[in-house]
């Protein structure tokens, strides 16, 4: 190698070495130091990326997790309101259990009273209950509180959330009988089958379709002549319409013609009773093997009417009502399964004659009937059931209809002849009070549970069949069936809506947009959950029959509270999992981010170690090759 002093090479080299081993040294420095072997994007661009996205990844999991920790709060509040309730309910059906005995006085009954009044008012203080200023229970956290329904929809969530249940409520208190069993303990219907059908044509609002023994029920409802009503001004949005019917007139013979009275209305009919209705049907032909041998009157006004009440069907100035021979050849006469015109006295008549034969036979008509009921349900006779539901006042059939004939003769047509009533109205006005026990100038429905049957509370248009809460809670059911009274009904397809268990309160609780988690509380305020009658007055226990009423109104509550606080749980137990699934998610992807991003300490330590060796090398080498010009020296001396 040539003696140059220009150019040495020998350190330029040396120092680009030693510029290489420095920056070594200066990254395994900041890798050692930070603890990670990407510290920046220069060093793996797409482990950078990658890191990064993990890095929001695992900041939003958190944040979801706290999201959840926070919902979950809320939901313990509501939960405790909620649980505050049931014990209020609890303590409530005690007081009316008790109230319900005659170990109590009426001036006891009273006292109670007041306390039921104070648990009242408490339950609206529960359902005020707030969360960072929400009030939870007030039912506004509820989307379906507010949305619009089609009539199917609204019919489906009064059939679901209390008309199927009230009316076999009804029936079996009415009657002794639900579809439990057949005769001779025969097993009986398990399905409920709810269609609808379109016939505008028809007055039929609803049927009840079954066979003796059979494990189907069919709910038939005729949304096309609901429709029509209400084109008609004669029914509206709350399920509430007017019938329109016509009148046979009768001939001198007192036979129905063909020519029908002008259209009359009669009020207060509400689409509740109707289902009422059918479904006394729909029991009685599940149940009874003779069902289809009795005449039109027992099955349409001595059953299924009687178990709702009649009275608004009944004017005494009608025809029928005018002789004895109108009356058997309008009633009694029918043949079994008469429709049309010619049935229209099945329902106003055969309700008036089973009135007579339960009230002239018993001191409490309602015994009458479960007496009456109890032999066609063990597969007896008609003539075997007339003589025990009348007290063995009648053998035959026969007999009870002449023994009523004559009765009303002796009113309407007697009566009227020697000057007792000035008219045929006031004739039939009498016989209906003093005979058959039904007063048209009263409340009372007449419906055989009622106050004009014996019973001791009075039972009007709306309250006849029995429903508990606010229409605002009713639900459209969340699968394509719901076990309803022991038997399971079944929606029509399309009618049942998931999603409705949610509510419109969204908690945020994953990493992406649509991890989201509705929740919604039912309106539980005590004029919701049915604590107040439909007049606005307080659950009543001041009398021994209103304190019965109460004890199975509570019941109904107790179910309606207890179905929230299951909701409660559910919706408790979800968000337990949510967060136990955000906190692993977020121990995977920090895991994989660290994968990706942690140093190997031992490993960077080595290099660190070589890096600084080789740096003090080259540093060294550099003072050495600075040395070698300096050779050249000694050629010049």
């Amino acid at each position: 190698m040539s003696m140059v002093v220009k150019n040495n090479m020998s350190a330029v080299r040396t120092l680009s070495t030693l510029n290489r081993n420095s920056s070594a040294l200066q990254k395994s420095l900041a890798k050692v130091s930070s603890g990670m072997k990407i510290n920046s994007a220069q060093d793996d661009a797409s482990g950078y990326a990658i890191s990064e996205r993990m890095r929001v990844q695992i900041r939003s999991l958190d944040q979801a997790n706290q999201n959840t920790q926070n919902a979950s709060s809320l939901i313990k509040t509501a939960e405790g309101a909620v649980s505050s309730t049931l014990d209020l309910v609890r303590t409530m059906k005690e007081k009316a259990v008790n109230a319900a005995t005659d170990t109590n006085t009426d001036a006891d009954r009273l006292t109670i009273q007041k306390e039921l009044d104070q648990f009242i008012d408490q339950v609206d203080d529960n359902a005020l209950v707030t969360f960072n200023g929400k009030i939870l229970l007030d039912g506004n956290t509820m989307p379906y509180h507010k949305q619009e329904y089609t009539k199917e929809q609204n019919i489906i969530r009064g059939l679901n959330s209390s008309w199927i249940s009230d009316a076999l409520y009804l029936i079996k208190e009415s009657y002794g009988i639900d579809f439990a069993s057949g005769e001779g303990g025969k097993a009986g219907a398990k399905h409920l089958d709810v269609k609808f059908y379109e016939d505008d044509t028809s007055t039929t609002i609803a049927n009840c379709g079954s066979s003796y023994g059979g494990e189907t029920v069919t709910l038939n409802i005729n949304i096309g002549a609901i429709r029509e009503l209400e084109s008609q001004g004669q029914a509206g949005q709350d399920g509430k319409f007017k019938i329109a019917v016509k009148t046979p007139v009768l001939d001198d013979s007192g036979n129905p013609t063909e020519e029908m009275t002008d259209t009359f209305v009669y009020n207060a009919q509400t689409l509740d009773r109707v289902i009422a209705h059918e479904l006394t049907h729909g029991v009685m032909i599940n149940r009874f093997k003779n069902f289809n041998e009795l005449p039109s009157w027992i099955v349409e006004g001595g059953s299924a009417e009687l178990v709702h009440g009649a009275d608004s069907r009944i004017a005494a100035s009608d025809s029928y009502l005018a002789s004895a021979g109108a009356f058997k050849a309008a009633v009694f006469d029918l043949p079994p399964g008469a429709t049309g015109a010619e049935a229209q006295h099945a329902y106003d008549g055969g309700f008036i004659a089973m009135r007579f034969l339960t009230s002239v036979g018993n001191v409490n008509a309602s015994d009458g009937i479960k007496k009456f009921m109890e032999v066609l349900d063990r597969g007896g006779t008609l003539n075997e059931a007339v003589h025990s539901g009348s007290g063995g006042i009648w053998g035959s059939t026969d007999t009870f209809v002449n023994s009523f004939v004559g009765e009303l003769d002796s009113y309407v047509g007697k009566g009227v002849e020697n000057g007792t009533y000035a008219d045929t109205t006031e004739a039939a006005t009498a016989f209906l009070k003093e005979k058959c026990g039904i007063d048209l100038e009263n409340d009372d429905t007449g419906s055989i549970t009622g106050s004009d049957a014996g019973g001791k509370l009075t039972k009007t248009g709306s309250s006849v069949v029995h429903e508990i809460g606010s229409p605002v809670n009713w639900r459209m059911p969340s699968s394509n069936s719901t076990m309803i009274g022991g038997i399971e009904v079944r929606w029509p397809a399309g009618m049942s809506v998931a999603n409705e268990n949610g509510g419109n309160m969204v908690f945020h609780i994953g990493a992406k947009a649509n991890d989201a988690f509705n929740v919604g509380f039912n309106d539980m305020r005590a004029r919701s959950i049915g604590l107040y009658d439909e007049a606005g007055e307080k659950l009543n226990v001041t009398t021994q029959a209103r304190a019965k009423a109460a004890i199975h109104t509570l019941d109904k509550i107790v179910d309606l509270v207890v179905d929230q606080q299951a909701n409660i749980g559910a919706m408790l137990q979800r968000l337990d999992y949510t967060a136990s699934n955000l906190t692993v998610s977020s121990e995977n992807v920090q895991a994989a981010e660290s994968t990706i991003r942690d140093a190997d300490m031992a490993k960077e330590m080595t290099n660190y170690t070589k890096n600084n060796v080789l740096l003090q090398a080259s540093q060294s080498m550099l003072a050495q090759a600075n040395q070698n010009s300096s050779a050249v020296l000694s050629l010049l001396q």
